[in-house]
C-alpha cells in the first residue's frame, strides 16, 4: 500500500537526544554507502500501536474511539524508559531499524518486566513484542551485491549503544504515510505520563495540523481534538 491514513500511538524520538544523533549517523553512512537508494525516515518515532489504517480518510469517530481506548489504556501508567542498541532489518532489507530492548542486552534478566509490552497489551490481544525505531526504506529492491554491503553495515552496528528513549509523553497522531513525512502527519492529542504515579497525568490539548474544523471531545480529565 502507497501512503496509507492511519491512527498511531507513537512516541517521537527528541532531535536533541543521543538516540536520534546516533540514527542520523547511521543514514549518512547508508547513504554514502548506497547513495539514493534508500529514503530515510525524517520523523523518527516508536509506535505503540496502530489503531486504524487504510487507503481511505479514517471518520472521525473512529479517532475518538482511538483517543478513548488510549486514554483508558494509560490512566496509570507510570513513566518508562527503552534502550535502542544494534540494528535489525525486515526481510531482504525492506526497512531498517533500530532495536529497543528493555534494558541494555548484555543486562538483560529473564525475569525483567518489559513496560512496553505491558502497555501494548491493554491495547490489543495480540501485542507486537518487538520494540523498534524505522531508520531508511530501500525505495526499489536491493541487488545481490548492495544487500551484501547492507549487511555489512548492519553488522558493524550489530551491538552498537545508540540511546535510552524516554517515554514520558505518548502521542496520538493521524498519518497519511508510514514515514511520518513532515506535513503527512497531524498530532490529535499527547498524554504525559505520570511519575511516580497517574494522578496528575494531563492530556496537553495541541492544535491540529492542516485541519480547519475540529470538533472538541470531552473526557474525564481531557480535552482532545479530534
Amino acid at each position: 500500500r502507497q501512503n496509507p491514513h492511519g491512527v498511531s500511538a507513537v512516541v517521537f524520538v527528541p532531535e536533541q537526544s543521543q538516540l536520534a544523533f546516533h540514527v542520523r549517523e547511521i543514514q549518512n553512512r547508508l547513504e554514502k554507502l548506497l547513495p539514493g537508494r534508500f529514503q530515510m525516515i525524517e520523523t523518527l518515532h516508536m509506535t505503540i500501536q496502530n489503531f486504524e489504517s487504510g487507503e481511505d480518510e479514517i471518520p472521525a469517530d473512529r479517532r475518538e474511539q482511538a483517543a478513548r481506548r488510549l486514554h483508558d489504556a494509560i490512566s496509570n501508567q507510570p513513566r518508562f524508559d527503552v534502550y535502542f542498541q544494534g540494528l535489525n532489518a525486515a526481510p531482504r532489507g525492506a526497512r531498517l531499524f533500530a532495536q529497543g530492548y528493555p534494558v541494555p542486552r548484555e543486562s538483560m534478566d529473564p525475569d525483567e518486566t518489559d513496560a512496553l509490552l505491558e502497555l501494548r497489551k491493554t491495547l490489543t490481544d495480540q501485542p507486537r513484542p518487538v520494540a523498534h525505531i524505522a531508520i531508511a526504506v530501500p525505495v526499489r529492491p536491493l541487488t545481490p551485491k548492495e544487500y551484501e554491503q547492507y549487511l555489512h553495515l548492519m553488522d558493524s552496528f550489530h551491538a552498537e549503544p545508540l540511546g535510552w528513549l524516554e517515554i514520558d509523553t505518548i502521542t496520538l497522531a493521524y498519518h497519511r504515510s508510514d514515514f511520518f513525512d513532515q506535513g503527512s502527519f497531524e498530532i490529535l492529542a499527547e498524554y504525559a505520563l505520570s511519575a511516580p504515579t497517574s494522578d496528575d497525568m494531563v492530556i496537553l490539548l495541541t492544535e491540529v495540523r492542516q485541519q480547519q474544523a475540529a470538533d472538541v471531545l470531552t473526557l474525564e480529565n481531557a480535552r482532545i481534538y479530534i
